[in-house]
């Protein structure tokens, strides 16, 4: 039978192994999810006939659904658990980032932060 101190000593160990490595990456595509619109603008406007008041707004609603939406998701994880939960939010997440491959204007760009935001704000 292991000690109370063994036990806390293989929970540190699994967390800084695997969770802490996994949490890293995640946040990291996190933050660069949130900030490559502003990458993207130098060719995306040109393309997409983007005018600077249509990329404030696109830029704006994403962290407007993100607020909206931390309540709701924090509700969510009491719910489903935290394994259910982040799981799904990566998932949805990454279908609306594959998603904006296929956006053919402002509306499409518009609509896919806003799910973006959406995402996000329960993974933070």
């Amino acid at each position: 039978m292991s000690s109370p101190q063994e036990n806390l000593y293989d929970a540190i160990r699994i967390v800084k192994r695997k969770i802490i490595p996994l949490a890293f990456i995640l946040y990291f595509f996190n933050y660069m999810d949130r900030v490559n619109i502003g990458f993207a603008a130098l060719r995306m406007n040109e393309s997409l006939g983007i005018t600077p008041e249509d990329f404030a707004n696109i830029s704006s609603v994403f962290f407007i659904s993100y607020l909206i939406f931390q309540i709701p998701s924090s509700i969510g994880l009491q719910k489903l658990g935290a394994r259910k939960w982040i799981s799904s939010i990566i998932i949805g997440w990454g279908a609306v980032t594959g998603l904006i491959f296929f956006a053919k204007d402002t509306q499409h760009i518009l609509l896919a932060r806003i799910f973006l935001g959406v995402f996000e704000a329960g993974f933070f």
